[in-house]
């Protein structure tokens, strides 16, 4: 669970929407909050097996793992810092921002490391009528951590960057919004022996009060 509160410095209008189409736009928004130390964190997993025989009997031993990189949650608390830049006229745009996550300890004295992703997106807003619109984007991300630490020393097969060029829309209905976005990874740099980053799917649902 993560709590965030984000402020306006600056908007080039007042009282103007996501969805406005026909005025020039500059908003400029920091924030700040704090990631909690919810899920679990100390589930370990059976990676092998040790084989012990007896008198007509073969007797398994499961070898249990604790893999940080397996748990729902961390463990620990984190402080996340965020920053937005907004341009738009005439229905094309950009949107850009940039976030850290400045990661805590667990009790496992495991530490993810602090982590920076940042993203620009470009997109062109259609409307179909006052209330129904919809928003093509089209841009990429950067995501890029060092490695983690186990008691304060280096934690093999972790930390890297990779970059990716996302697609979707986004479908504005009233004050109700709706996001789709394909993230397809086009260049990485990982740490060591780890699994590639995967194409990825995110949606989000907002309403504007």
């Amino acid at each position: 669970m993560s709590l965030l509160l984000k402020y306006q410095v600056f908007n080039s209008i007042e009282k103007e929407g996501p969805v406005n189409k026909k005025a020039f736009i500059q908003r400029i928004t920091v924030g700040s909050g704090l990631s909690l130390p919810t899920g679990n964190f100390n589930k370990s997993s059976v990676v092998d097996f040790q084989t012990a025989f007896e008198a007509n009997k073969v007797l398994g031993t499961p070898e249990m793992e604790l893999d940080a990189h397996l748990q729902a949650g961390t463990g620990s608390f984190a402080y996340l810092f965020l920053l937005e830049y907004l341009v738009s006229y005439k229905g094309f745009g950009l949107n850009t921002n940039a976030s850290y996550k400045l990661n805590g300890t667990n009790k496992n004295g495991f530490k993810f490391a602090n982590r920076l992703n940042s993203n620009g997106t470009f997109f062109y807003l259609f409307k179909i009528n006052d209330k129904l619109k919809i928003m093509p984007t089209t841009g990429i991300s950067y995501e890029s951590s060092k490695r983690d630490s186990q008691n304060d020393e280096p934690f093999i097969n972790s930390g890297g960057n990779t970059l990716f060029i996302n697609y979707g829309f986004n479908l504005f209905i009233d004050k109700l919004g709706m996001e789709f976005t394909y993230y397809q990874p086009t260049k990485e740099y990982l740490i060591d022996i780890q699994p590639y980053n995967n194409k990825r799917i995110i949606t989000q649902i907002t309403y504007y009060f």
